[in-house]
């Protein structure tokens, strides 16, 4: 759930730099490096 905490800073952060491209960006990188972790866990 910390995530969603992470996702939403960076949001926040990314509409005060470019509105929402900065935010959707850095929210969509960091969704799929997510994934991936998960991925592995799953994997092991």
């Amino acid at each position: 759930m910390c995530y969603l905490w992470e996702l939403s800073l960076s949001k926040i952060w990314g509409d005060r730099w470019d509105k929402t491209r900065m935010g959707l960006r850095e929210g969509i990188v960091y969704r799929h490096m997510l994934q991936e972790k998960q991925m592995q866990l799953l994997k092991e």
